[in-house]
């Protein structure tokens, strides 16, 4: 059970350290935490209001003798999802994701996934939290479906 834990309580502190404890402006860097089929540390480059570019390293739980990385350019729609007088951004992109094994008995793995998710930009604090679901194939070692999921938020700066 340390072994789950460990890591997650890791990311969280390096988290608390490199976000500022107070900002006015919203800058184009994010760091944050994200929690799901593969939980660590998410960070975040806007490019424009339209493009990002995001990435995550992490715990996998699919596989608990191994580590994950994603990297995705993200579009978002900021209108599509209209309810009465809120409207919630939505995104889709296109990316990457790895996992590379601590031991002999996991395997190394690499596929392409399409993040599609929602996001809540809170309007007090440079706070952006998300939901998001990533369908995918692994190519490497064998070709199989995968899917991933994951809840978050990130500090800009």
């Amino acid at each position: 059970m340390n072994r789950v834990f460990r890591p997650i309580l890791f990311v969280f502190v390096v988290f608390l350290l490199i976000v500022p404890a107070h900002s006015a402006e919203t800058g184009p860097f994010g760091a944050g935490i994200v929690v799901g089929s593969d939980s660590g540390l998410s960070l975040a480059w806007r490019l424009s209001q339209n493009n990002t570019l995001q990435g995550s390293v992490g715990w996998n739980f699919t596989d608990s003798d191994s580590m994950s990385v994603t990297a995705d350019y993200l579009f978002h729609f900021d209108d599509i999802l209209t309810f009465d007088t809120t409207t919630i951004p939505v995104y889709i992109g296109c990316g990457a994701r790895a996992t590379l094994p601590f031991s002999n008995d996991a395997d190394f793995t690499l596929g392409a996934r399409i993040p599609v998710g929602i996001r809540w930009l809170f309007e007090e604090v440079p706070v952006e939290a998300f939901l998001e679901l990533s369908p995918g194939l692994k190519l490497v070692p064998k070709t199989a479906a995968a899917l991933g999921f994951g809840l978050g938020a990130r500090w800009y700066f």
